[in-house]
């Protein structure tokens, strides 16, 4: 540790990558948000996993977007849970996907309420459904209303039912007739409530019929209405 900052930022991306993992791992914060994009790309596999959450918490955007989808995911998942959110809506969408479900569901709240929703819609259906339902239902409305009606027609239905009701009332008519039958007839009254009559206007016949007659009772008036 008694190497300077200035001496770190002088070493080449061989020189980086030759470091024994022990080495990396015993860096101060100083030191790791010193190097450079590249010498944090030149880092291997073993040396990502062996960062602490400290350095982990220290990596800004640039050092980030430096690093490979290997590099990223080999980093632990509890570990992850002190990224920034900064450095993490710096994530392209590649970088994104390339986590594994076990470092998306180790995300606090927060983390996963920074996402932006360029990367929300670039989720594809496996990363949504390893979001754990506390997870999905901290959604903000903004992110709720960027998913694709593939991405909402095969989220799983705990995930479904842990969206609230404000989420449910952003929903498109597009995105709310993605539901399948089994989706539909699985939602909580209060979440049904609170769909907009030109939502429910877009469901088939085959979907309303999927309603349970306590869905459809509990209904407000005028979405009641639309489904006739």
């Amino acid at each position: 540790r008694a190497v300077t900052t200035n001496a770190l930022r002088g070493l080449s991306s061989d020189q980086v990558q030759s470091l024994a993992s022990d080495q990396v791992a015993n860096m101060s914060t100083g030191q790791i948000g010193a190097l450079t994009s590249a010498q944090i790309g030149g880092m291997n596999a073993a040396d990502m996993t062996a960062m602490t959450s400290a350095q982990v918490a220290v990596l800004n955007s640039a050092q980030i977007q430096g690093l490979s989808t290997d590099q990223l995911s080999a980093i632990d998942a509890a570990d992850m849970r002190a990224l920034s959110t900064v450095a993490l809506r710096s994530m392209s969408n590649a970088q994104l996907d390339g986590l594994t479900s076990d470092q998306l569901r180790a995300l606090t709240t927060a983390q996963i309420n920074s996402l932006t929703t360029a990367q929300v819609q670039n989720l594809n259906t496996d990363d949504l459904n390893s979001l754990t339902s506390d997870q999905f239902g901290r959604l903000a409305t903004a992110q709720v209303q960027a998913l694709s009606a593939n991405q909402l027609g095969n989220l799983a239905t705990d995930n479904l039912n842990a969206m609230g009701s404000a989420q449910f009332a952003v929903l498109t008519s597009t995105q709310f007739s993605a539901l399948t039958t089994d989706q539909l007839s699985k939602l909580e009254t209060a979440d049904l409530r609170a769909v907009t009559t030109a939502a429910l206007r877009g469901l088939s016949s085959d979907q309303v019929q999927s309603l349970g007659s306590d869905q459809v009772a509990n209904l407000s008036t005028a979405p009641a209405r639309s489904l006739r």
